[in-house]
């Protein structure tokens, strides 16, 4: 693990319109000690030939391909690939300001208790247009106050420091597409999170992506994360297992949400 070195994961599928626009935003960085790790998800259209021009032009592109088509998947993996001491994420249809990785690192060396960063946000829509300016809390008093009641943190902003993943694990697939959150509430227990008072990213929406297409399997994965994150701090236990299968379909849903499966062993 190198010191004050940024790994930035960025996992990558049907992603041709966007690609090479978010990841010229990386490049461009004021702050140059990094390595993008790209993760090619089982793409359709022409998103790797993308990359991979791209990676023969800057060297500190990475690209790897994985068979298993699944976001958490695919950021286990390249967090497990990484070599940063500080860990940054990306999707590969968004834009990270100038000053992003520095602003980050700069907190994050000067603020040693805090141990998961991110920032506030511009929506923009597909074209690129700005939406709005979207503010989060910034204290941590804030913003575990406020991860009780929802993800108040903006997933593509965040920098955490490597160690995070080494205490509490990885990602985990059961709650994709609020696997996310789960972390987050999961960190809770042992770290530090706050949200830099700086917008640092244009968070790019529209149809296709994963928030706008699995708006059902988000919202149950975050009601259960939720569920588990107040069993764990009700028993002081901090680790637990879950015990259903990925919430991937409507069959799924229904089956857990109806039955109220035993969450916990």
């Amino acid at each position: 693990m190198k010191k004050n070195f940024v790994s930035i994961i960025i996992p990558a599928y049907n992603a041709e319109a966007y690609i090479e626009t978010s990841l010229k935003s990386i490049i461009n960085q004021t702050f140059k000690n990094f390595e993008i790790i790209v993760i090619e998800n089982g793409s359709t259209d022409k998103s790797l030939k993308k990359i991979i021009k791209l990676s023969k032009i800057d060297k500190r592109i990475k690209v790897f391909s994985i068979k298993k088509k699944s976001l958490s998947t695919a950021l286990n993996y390249g967090i497990k690939k990484s070599k940063g001491e500080f860990i940054a994420r990306m999707d590969a249809d968004d834009i990270s300001h100038p000053t992003r990785l520095s602003d980050q690192v700069n907190y994050l060396n000067k603020n040693k208790h805090i141990s998961i960063l991110g920032t506030n946000i511009n929506l923009i829509d597909k074209d690129g247009k700005f939406i709005k300016k979207i503010e989060y809390p910034s204290s941590f008093k804030k913003v575990s106050e406020k991860l009780e009641i929802d993800s108040y943190i903006a997933h593509p902003t965040v920098m955490m420091r490597k160690n995070v993943f080494n205490k509490i694990g990885f990602y985990r697939y059961q709650l994709c597409p609020a696997e996310d959150y789960d972390l987050w509430l999961r960190a809770l227990h042992f770290f530090k999170i706050e949200n830099l008072k700086k917008t640092l990213l244009d968070y790019r929406q529209h149809n296709k992506k994963m928030g706008s297409t699995m708006k059902l399997q988000t919202f149950v994965g975050a009601s259960y994360a939720r569920e588990l994150y107040k069993i764990r701090k009700n028993k002081k236990i901090y680790f637990d297992r879950i015990t259903f299968k990925r919430l991937a379909d409507i069959t799924d849903l229904i089956k857990v949400g109806v039955q109220k499966k035993k969450i916990l062993k």
